[in-house]
């Protein structure tokens, strides 16, 4: 009796006898052929079905090299290690300082623990079809994983990275809204593409947008570049929500404003820190670790906020209809997706608002302590008290 060699035998002859992952190319002809050698003594009917499993294999091939071959140059993957122990992407990106051109990378603030110090290195790869390129990277500056969830590295400028390596540019102008955005980057570790990424809401601290790829298929995305039509970063991707919303507008919303367009109140959504955000962690490197934003109450300044600090929360103090002063506390876990910073009436606006306080609250340090101010302002006068503390994690 002759056992038929189907073409799911031939996927598992391959998957043994190489050990080079779709995406790697290389070997792959060659692994193909031989296989093939080594049953040809089947049947015409076997054969026939093994030449058809390889030509669909090849065509695969191709789309993916097709799909890596815009950006393999400009995207890598973190592989993990003991200093960072989850996978990761990130996007090589040039700038220009004082008229010097500066090449940087950047990752997810959140993939790096507290114990990664600045100036530890560790090892990122790019994929270039043929064989992974290892590059040697070091840490600059870390934002916080809850506002600028981003991390500056630079590279070992070894001369095979600097003829392969093909950088990004930085758009830090406002993303139109409804704009279509793709993303690109390592989805566990395998060249991943999330495409047609539809704007929901823009902030200038935050960028909501639909999400293509499949909850099962997106660990090791976060620190992808997400890209505009003419391929440049308007933002960098830090994670993705799946969950079931209520038909109705929550209540802490502006009027008028839904979370965004529901399909069977479930939806699949992803953010990511808008370029503007970025830029500012290459400001702070120049400016030894700190570059600080005012938040503003209209044209009033109430606080400043660093690169590595995120608004722990805001409480408004208004007066009621008998001319008491009461306080509202407004936590952010329900408002985060809304607060623009460049104007917080637009987003806390209240009747009768007195005043306003803002607790700004660092990342953690390697003892895992934060560094908290309180900005107390009194909107009638103008004048804020600011008060300083440390606190534990």
């Amino acid at each position: 009796m002759i056992r038929i060699f189907t073409p799911c035998f031939l996927c598992t002859v391959l998957f043994f006898t190489c050990p080079q992952p779709l995406y790697a190319g290389g070997g792959w002809p060659k692994k193909i052929k031989t296989a093939t050698q080594t049953l040809s003594q089947a049947s015409a009917k076997t054969r026939t079905k093994i030449a058809a499993a390889v030509n669909t294999l090849n065509k695969r091939l191709s789309r993916k090299a097709a799909e890596a071959q815009p950006w393999q140059h400009s995207v890598f993957y973190i592989k993990p290690s003991w200093k960072i122990p989850v996978a990761g992407s990130g996007f090589v990106f040039q700038t220009n300082d004082q008229t010097e051109q500066e090449i940087f990378g950047l990752i997810s603030a959140h993939i790096t623990p507290v114990s990664l110090a600045k100036g530890e290195k560790f090892d990122v790869v790019f994929l270039n079809g043929k064989k992974p390129l290892t590059v040697r990277a070091e840490l600059l500056l870390r934002g916080t994983s809850f506002r600028l969830d981003a991390a500056l590295i630079r590279f070992e400028p070894t001369a095979e990275f600097l003829e392969f390596v093909k950088p990004f540019s930085l758009n830090e102008r406002k993303v139109v809204p409804w704009a279509t955005l793709s993303a690109v980057g390592y989805a566990r570790k395998e060249p991943s593409l999330s495409p047609n990424r539809k704007v929901k809401i823009l902030n200038p601290s935050l960028i909501t947008t639909s999400y293509t790829l499949e909850r099962h298929k997106r660990a090791g995305f976060c620190g992808s570049p997400l890209l505009n039509a003419q391929g440049e970063v308007v933002g960098l991707h830090c994670g993705s929500l799946t969950e079931d919303f209520p038909p109705h507008r929550p209540s802490l919303l502006p009027k008028g404003q839904n979370l965004w367009p529901v399909n069977n109140y479930s939806q699949r959504v992803s953010f990511a820190v808008p370029a503007r955000l970025l830029g500012d962690l290459v400001r702070a490197y120049h400016q030894g670790g700190s570059f600080k934003r005012p938040i503003l109450w209209d044209s009033l300044t109430v606080a400043e906020i660093d690169v590595n600090e995120h608004i722990e929360n805001i409480t408004v103090f208004y007066s009621n209809s008998d001319n008491l002063l009461q306080s509202e506390p407004l936590w952010l876990a329900d408002k985060e997706p809304f607060l623009n910073e460049l104007n917080l009436r637009e987003t806390f606006d209240h009747p009768n608002i007195q005043g306003i306080m803002i607790m700004v609250q660092s990342a953690p340090r390697a003892d895992k302590t934060c560094l908290r101010r309180t900005y107390v302002t009194d909107l009638n006068s103008g004048i804020t008290d600011v008060s300083e503390e440390t606190v534990c994690n």
